[in-house]
């Protein structure tokens, strides 16, 4: 589940899982299609590269995120199926494919950073807050 809040300086995203793991997917996704819009434009071609990010939850999401969105603005690749592993505890694995974007990038957020990356459980339900600086 995800609900979007706009700030006067800042936007955040509400993220709510079941499961960390959802947590994790949900976040990386959320933030692509409010980036990108709901479904991005990505290349046909066979070219298709592939990311592993492992550590634990809390500095896994913001690594994962600001890793995606740097490979986004630097080389226009877009991640597009998204798997996420516990491995154990509160280590996780993080692997994604990721295809070229194919448009314009000016519009776009130039510089989004993460903060408030806490999650929070209330009953069987796990919530992150995203927030963009723009």
């Amino acid at each position: 589940m995800r609900k979007i809040e706009d700030y006067s300086s800042d936007i955040a995203i509400i993220i709510k899982s079941k499961t960390k793991e959802g947590l994790i997917k949900e976040a990386i996704y959320a933030c692509f299609e409010y980036l990108l819009g709901k479904k991005p434009m990505l290349g046909k071609e066979k070219k298709v590269i592939f990311f592993e990010i492992k550590g634990n939850l809390e500095d896994g999401i913001v690594d994962a995120l600001n890793f995606f969105l740097k490979t986004f603005y630097v080389e226009k690749y877009v991640p597009y199926r998204i798997y996420v592993k516990r491995t154990h505890e509160d280590n996780f694995k993080i692997k994604a494919f990721a295809r070229l974007f194919i448009g314009n990038l000016s519009h776009y957020i130039k510089a989004a950073t993460y903060q408030d990356n806490k999650i929070v459980q209330k009953g069987d339900m796990f919530t992150l807050k995203v927030v963009f600086d723009v």
